[in-house]
């Protein structure tokens, strides 16, 4: 449900700031057409948002960090993720991202630079959360350990903080926007501290009081909207304006993506490994141009690589994948090797997931098969379903090395 609600900026925000929360598309622009050369601060609810919380061992750069993070996304939700928008947040050695799903972000923005609108920043509604109950609540912040969970309705976004510092992101959703399903849900949590309820969006009668310390008013239809950037415990905040979204990763934004995915899902990779796999990565070059001088380097580019493979053992490794496939009743439809850097990526039809997964669990027991990981699998619109995977290929790596 989209509220778009504006509110007068305090002094802090400068003037002619209004601070709402994002609108679709046809709303956003009767908004810039009525508002000409505003500076608005935007928020994004939780319904089109999908967040993270990364692996604070990882050594990542801030370029390396949103591209794990991107990676991650991808292997869950497909190819969208490689170019929606996304933002990262830092606390500390503690780091996250969220993505923006379903929202022609750089459309509005250029809808807004035709009237004259500057927005300040898209964070999301959870950011603004945070920082007024930060700076309106003295007890949250003297907290050795805390929750804040923030409200929008059903949907519920869990912010843990270890002395004065943000340490996990998580969303999740009720059984309904009611105080007594939130008061089950956190029954159901394991203990963080004391927990601060903010946002709004319940109904229904309140909860008892010790389940949480109410901040505002949860049954209000609307959310109070921070009237300035986002400050507190953080070090930097998720700003999906900051990261250059327009720019980022236009090409081969899918194949980094791609493999960003194999450096860690989840805890089980360990970290020396998706470290390994994280150079591996790095190790890649660019995706040229088509035509002109980007069209000859590519296609010295593919002739190296093919020396490359005949070298480095490719008509064994494309044996066995079609005898692993005819094994498991797989129809390849496409086979993608990149000899530099041992990634292969294959997309297939199978009778269905178990072929599928049974396809994957065999390649990852072969001998130089690593991180073998089913990306996406559903329903290709004929009798079999089409699914993708990509896996990195050690021995090819290591011959390469040598």
């Amino acid at each position: 449900m989209w509220h778009l609600r504006t509110e007068r900026a305090s002094s802090r925000a400068g003037p002619g700031v209004a601070s709402l929360l994002l609108p679709p598309a046809p709303q956003w622009a009767a908004w810039c057409a009525a508002h000409p050369r505003a500076r608005p601060l935007l928020w994004a609810p939780a319904a089109c948002l999908q967040v993270v919380t990364l692996d604070p061992q990882l050594p990542l750069t801030a370029r390396e960090l949103a591209l794990h993070a991107r990676g991650v996304f991808a292997h869950y939700l497909g190819e969208p993720a490689s170019r929606a928008p996304l933002a990262v947040w830092r606390a500390g050695q503690h780091r996250g991202a969220c993505l923006l799903r379903e929202q022609p972000l750089q459309a509005m923005l250029d809808q807004a630079a035709s009237h004259g609108v500057r927005p300040r920043g898209l964070w999301p509604l959870w950011a603004g959360q945070l920082a007024l109950a930060w700076e309106g609540c003295p007890a949250l912040r003297r907290a050795p350990k805390a929750l804040l969970v923030v409200v929008e309705g059903p949907l519920v976004t869990a912010i843990t903080l270890r002395a004065g510092c943000v340490r996990a992101v998580q969303l999740h959703r009720l059984d309904e926007a009611s105080p007594a399903a939130l008061a089950d849900w956190l029954a159901g949590e394991p203990s963080q501290g004391p927990v601060w309820a903010a946002g709004h969006g319940l109904a229904g009668a309140a909860a008892p009081t010790s389940a949480w310390q109410a901040w505002g008013d949860l049954h209000s239809p609307t959310p109070v909207l921070a009237q300035a950037p986002p400050k507190g415990p953080m070090t930097q905040w998720p700003d999906f304006l900051s990261l250059e979204h327009h720019a980022r990763l236009r090409r081969g934004a899918w194949a980094m993506a791609g493999a960003a995915a194999a450096i860690l899902v989840g805890a089980a990779v360990p970290t020396a490994q998706a470290w390994q796999s994280l150079q591996a990565a790095r190790a890649l070059p660019p995706l040229p141009a088509a035509g002109g001088a980007g069209g000859r380097a590519a296609g010295a580019a593919a002739a190296q690589n093919a020396l490359a493979r005949a070298h480095n053992g490719w008509p064994g490794l494309l044996s066995a994948v079609e005898q692993l496939g005819a094994q498991h009743q797989v129809q390849w439809l496409a086979f993608e090797h990149a000899a530099a850097g041992g990634q292969v990526r294959l997309r297939g039809r199978a009778p269905g997931p178990a072929q599928a997964t049974a396809l994957a669990t065999a390649l990852s027991h072969r001998a130089g098969w690593h991180q073998v990981l089913i990306e996406r699998m559903g329903d290709s619109g004929d009798a079999d379903m089409a699914f993708e995977l990509s896996a990195n290929w050690m021995p090819l790596r290591q011959e390469l090395a040598r």
